[in-house]
C-alpha cells in the first residue's frame, strides 16, 4: 500500500470532479490517500473574497466545505483506506511576527531577500497571487498590503503544513492542485526539496473532460510542457495523418472564432480583414504581437535572453530597423487591466514606424498574420497560428510550441537581430520551410487538443459546472446541502438579477437573439451554480 497525500482546490470549483477521479483510482490500487482540504482556515480564497477590499463570507464558506464533504462521501476506499483531514486540525508551530520587519524594508527585491532567508519561495508564491488577482505585471505591494499580507501569511501557512503532512505522513507521491496560487506553490517548492515525486491537476484546455496531469513540474513550466506535449505526440499509435486533420480543424475553429472549450475566444469581436489604419504594403511590416505581461511573470523558468520585457523588446526593435513598420498588437485580454503596462505600451506609438493597435481595437489578428512579412510573439500561441497560415515566426522565450520546429527561437539577443535583419533583406532560409513549419504546427495541434488523462468517474459535455459522477452504474451530482444552496441563492438574487441587467444592458442583442435563448442559460444567470462573490 502506497501512501497519497493531495491538497485539494476549493471545491465551490469544478476542479472537484476531478479531485475525485483522481483519489479514487489511487484508492482502487489500494493506496492510503489522505485528502487536505480547507475549512474556511484561508485568508485569501479566490473562492470567496477574490476583491482586493472583500472579506470573507461565511455562508459561501459553508457552502464549499459542505460541497467538500459531499465529496468525500462519495468516494469508495475499497481495498485502499481515504484519511480526509481538514486544515484547522492541523498543529502547526508557526509564527507571523517576523512579517513585521518587512514594514521596514523599501522594495519588493529586499523584501524578496528577507522572506526568502527565513522560507524560501513564499515571496513569490504571494506576488504570483497578487499579479493574478489585480491583473498587474508590477503590482504596488504597499498600495495593497492587506491583500499582500494575506496572501503571504497563506504560502507561510501553506508551507508549514506540507512540511507537517509530509513529514508525518511520509508520501510516496503528492497530488497538487495549480502548483502557482499562494496556497499551492509552497507544496511544489517542497516536494522539488524533498525529492517527492508531485503531480500538479489543472482544468482541461479542450473540452470540459481531460485534464491536465503534470509528473513533476507544473503547468507554467513551458518549456518541460512542450517538450511533454512533443514526447506525447511521438509516442502515440494515431496516425500521421489523423493527427494533421485533427490539428487542422483546431486551427479552422480559432480562426472562425469557435470556442474550443475553457480557452477564450479573443478575436470573436474583431472585424473580418481589417487591418490598421495606416497599414502599408510597401514597407516591411513586422508585426508583433504582446502577450500579458503579468502571466509572463508568473511563468516557470521562463527563459527570455534577448530582453527583460517586452517593452524593451519593442523599442530595440523600433531603435535598430527605423524603416519598418512595426504593428504592436496588444493582446485583447489587456482591455482595462495591467494600465501601466499597456499605457507604456501605448506610448511607444509616439514614433512614426510603430503602429499601436489596442486591446479594443478591432483589427483582425489573423488577417495582420496573413498580411505581415514577420511575426514576432512571446509564448503566445499566435506564433504557432503564424506558422500554420505561412507566415515566418519569431519566438522570443518559452512557449508550449517550442519543441516543434514551426518557428525560430531566438535564444540570444544576436541571433534575434539576426533573424529580423535576414528577413526584412528577404532571406529567409534561416526559417524552416513553409510546409515544414505547417506540418509541425498540425503536429502540435493535435498534442495539444488531445494531451490529457481520460477521466473515469465523471462526465461532463458543455460546461465545467455540469459534471457528473460514474461509479457503479450510478451517476449523481456533487452538490452541497440543498439548505444552504437555497439560503445562499436567495440572499444573491438582488445581485444576480443586477448582473444579468447589466449585461442586457451592454449586449441587448445577445439576449434578444432567439436563436441562442434558451431558459437554463436564463435560470443559470438568475441562480447560477456557486454562489455571488
Amino acid at each position: 500500500m502506497s501512501k497519497v497525500l493531495i491538497h485539494t482546490s476549493p471545491a465551490l470549483w469544478p476542479m472537484v470532479e476531478i479531485e475525485l477521479d483522481i483519489i479514487q483510482k489511487e484508492l482502487d490500487k489500494g493506496n492510503k490517500v489522505a485528502l487536505i482540504y480547507c475549512d474556511g482556515v484561508q485568508l485569501a480564497c479566490d473562492a470567496n473574497n477574490p476583491g482586493i477590499k472583500q472579506s470573507k463570507s461565511k455562508r459561501i464558506c459553508m457552502e464549499c466545505i459542505s460541497r467538500r464533504e459531499r465529496a468525500i462521501d462519495w468516494l469508495e476506499p475499497k481495498q485502499g483506506e481515504l484519511i480526509p483531514i481538514k486544515y484547522s486540525t492541523i498543529s502547526l508551530k508557526k509564527d507571523f511576527q517576523f512579517l513585521k520587519t518587512i514594514d521596514h524594508f523599501k522594495n519588493n527585491e529586499i523584501i524578496k531577500k528577507y522572506m526568502d532567508s527565513k522560507i524560501p519561495g513564499v515571496f513569490d508564491a504571494a506576488i504570483a497571487s497578487l499579479m493574478t488577482n489585480l491583473r498587474s505585471s508590477a503590482p504596488d505591494i504597499w498600495k495593497y498590503k492587506k491583500k499582500f499580507y494575506a496572501y503571504l501569511k497563506d504560502a507561510i501557512f501553506s508551507y508549514f503544513l506540507a512540511d507537517s503532512l509530509i513529514d508525518r505522513i511520509k508520501p510516496k507521491m503528492v497530488y497538487i492542485f495549480n502548483g502557482r496560487m499562494a496556497f499551492y506553490k509552497p507544496w511544489v517548492n517542497l516536494a522539488k526539496f524533498l525529492k517527492i515525486d508531485f503531480f500538479v491537476y489543472e482544468y482541461p484546455v479542450i473540452g470540459y473532460e481531460n485534464y491536465l496531469l503534470h509528473k513533476n513540474f507544473t503547468d507554467q513550466d513551458l518549456s518541460v510542457r512542450s517538450f511533454a506535449y512533443y514526447d506525447f505526440y511521438l509516442n502515440s499509435k494515431v496516425s500521421d495523418l489523423k493527427k494533421q486533420i485533427i490539428g487542422d480543424f483546431w486551427f479552422k475553429n480559432r480562426i472562425k472564432r469557435k470556442r474550443q472549450g475553457f480557452e477564450n475566444v479573443y478575436s470573436k469581436f474583431q472585424s473580418l480583414n481589417k487591418l490598421p489604419v495606416d497599414w502599408d504594403p510597401k514597407v516591411f511590416n513586422l508585426s508583433f504581437f504582446v502577450s500579458s505581461q503579468d502571466e509572463i511573470n508568473v511563468l516557470v523558468n521562463y527563459s527570455n535572453n534577448v530582453a527583460s520585457n517586452q517593452i524593451d523588446l519593442i523599442k530595440g526593435i523600433r531603435n535598430t530597423f527605423p524603416n519598418i513598420h512595426i504593428n504592436v498588437r496588444i493582446h485583447p485580454n489587456l482591455k482595462g487591466v495591467d494600465p501601466d503596462f499597456v499605457n507604456e505600451l501605448i506610448a511607444l506609438g509616439e514614433k512614426g514606424h510603430v503602429i499601436i493597435i489596442k486591446p479594443e481595437d478591432d483589427v483582425d489578428s489573423y488577417e495582420l498574420i496573413r498580411r505581415s512579412n514577420l511575426i514576432v510573439s512571446c509564448g503566445s500561441t499566435i506564433g504557432v497560428e503564424a506558422a500554420y497560415l505561412g507566415t515566418p515566426s519569431l519566438l522570443v522565450g518559452s512557449s508550449l510550441f517550442e519543441s516543434f520546429k514551426c518557428c525560430i527561437k531566438a535564444e540570444n539577443k544576436i541571433l534575434f537581430y539576426r533573424v529580423i535583419r535576414k528577413s526584412i533583406q528577404g532571406d529567409l532560409s534561416i526559417f524552416p520551410d513553409k510546409e515544414l513549419a505547417k506540418q509541425e504546427a498540425l503536429r502540435f495541434a493535435w498534442a495539444f487538443v488531445n494531451y490529457g488523462v481520460k477521466p473515469k468517474y465523471f462526465f461532463r459535455k458543455n460546461s465545467y459546472y455540469e459534471g457528473m459522477m460514474i461509479k457503479n452504474g450510478i451517476q449523481e451530482e456533487i452538490k452541497a446541502s440543498s439548505s444552504i444552496i437555497i439560503i445562499n441563492r436567495t440572499l444573491d438574487l438582488f445581485s444576480n438579477l443586477r448582473v444579468m441587467t447589466l449585461r442586457f444592458t451592454r449586449n441587448p442583442r445577445q439576449y434578444l437573439n432567439i436563436s441562442s435563448f434558451t431558459w437554463k442559460k436564463l435560470a443559470h444567470l438568475i441562480f447560477p451554480s456557486i454562489p455571488r462573490r
